[in-house]
């Protein structure tokens, strides 16, 4: 959840966005979830809470999703503050190069 927090522009950091959501600032699925690893699944729709939308890390959000672009495998409500995950991130969405075996071996040691 933290991360598709950070990557829909809620917010300008991952620290933040953990933070935000321990504090109950964020909804899935008409839900209160405050647990940063709470794992989302395609359909699921986040919200910003009514109370926290005049904070003003959130108000920023639409130009930092903006600025940031948002990925593909979100949809971005700019007026609703609402993200809706589209499908899963796979290999091809993460922006940096991995080489997979790399960390295997590092890790296999």
């Amino acid at each position: 959840l933290d991360n598709v927090v950070y990557r829909a522009g809620f917010l300008p950091s991952r620290k933040l966005a953990r933070q935000f959501i321990r504090q109950n600032h964020f909804i899935v699925n008409d839900r209160r979830v405050n647990i940063p690893s709470y794992i989302v699944k395609r359909g699921d729709v986040i919200r910003v809470k009514e109370s926290s939308k005049e904070n003003e890390y959130v108000k920023d959000a639409p130009r930092r999703a903006d600025q940031r672009g948002i990925p593909e495998w979100l949809i971005f409500d700019k007026e609703r503050l609402e993200v809706k995950v589209q499908d899963k991130p796979t290999k091809e969405h993460i922006p940096i190069q991995i080489t997979e075996q790399l960390v295997v071996g590092l890790y296999s040691k």
